[in-house]
């Protein structure tokens, strides 16, 4: 697997550098660029199959380089600091990040999806959501990207009535009646959609609150009526939480 890496960071690049060579020996490094501009000129001449992209960097950004290109014929590893926005952006849309410094277990990780993804078509769509949601931050018709039994799926998280537990799995039911079987646990998708208007009743339970038809005292519990008929139980801890989200 052929690979670049953009970063403004000599240190980064080169303990990036380092671990590849230690521990993803199936990685071929053919270039790296510290800026925006080089960056796309690199990525253009030798169509790399991976890049390793830095977020934050001087003369542009890592979304203004791969708006800049317009096409994908490559998969993308942001490899960034903290940032809450930019790194939601990424998880709304199922692409990978590392956070700096980069670990060896992570990165082992990362490398690995990259290689399982290699033929994987929707990858062009994913970075096109990307950069609308970074370009367009106030748009409502946004999509999140889930990870499903039956591959990714584009969902405009409004459409979300609730998400359920399911052991490893999360169940993700829509406004249109279907349901989406995630491969990701509950938590990961509270906390992709927590700007969206979400809470989290109950341990078994999310739900859009721009969903909920009503808020009342079941046969044992306080329960949720959602928009599909389903009362949601709300947990005895919850009920004060709940009550205040949605005044």
């Amino acid at each position: 697997m052929r690979a670049v890496i953009i970063d403004d960071e000599q240190k980064v690049r080169s303990h990036l550098k380092n671990l590849l060579a230690k521990y993803c020996k199936q990685v071929e490094l053919i270039g790296e660029s510290l800026n925006a501009d080089t960056g796309a000129e690199l990525i253009l001449a030798s169509r790399p199959d991976l890049v390793f992209l830095d977020i934050h960097m001087p003369k542009g950004t890592g979304f203004d380089l791969l708006a800049s290109l317009g096409a994908y014929e490559f998969d993308v590893i942001f490899v960034t600091g903290y940032d809450h926005y930019a790194i939601q952006a990424v998880k709304c849309s199922a692409l990978d990040y590392l956070l700096k410094p980069v670990k060896p277990d992570e990165l082992i990780s990362a490398v690995g999806r990259a290689e399982r993804k290699l033929k994987n078509t929707t990858t062009a769509l994913q970075i096109t959501n990307l950069l609308d949601i970074v370009q367009y931050p106030h748009k409502k018709d946004h999509r999140i990207v889930l990870n499903s039994t039956k591959g990714m799926q584009f969902v405009n998280p409004y459409e979300i009535i609730r998400c359920e537990a399911d052991d490893n799995y999360t169940n993700v039911f829509l406004q249109d009646g279907r349901k989406i079987i995630s491969t990701q646990v509950l938590r990961f998708h509270e906390e992709l959609l927590s700007d969206f208007g979400f809470i989290r009743p109950h341990h078994s339970y999310l739900v859009n609150r721009k969903r909920i038809k009503s808020f009342a005292k079941g046969k044992v519990v306080y329960e949720l009526k959602m928009g599909d008929e389903f009362c949601v139980p709300i947990s005895h801890r919850k009920v004060k939480e709940v009550r205040e989200a949605l005044l």
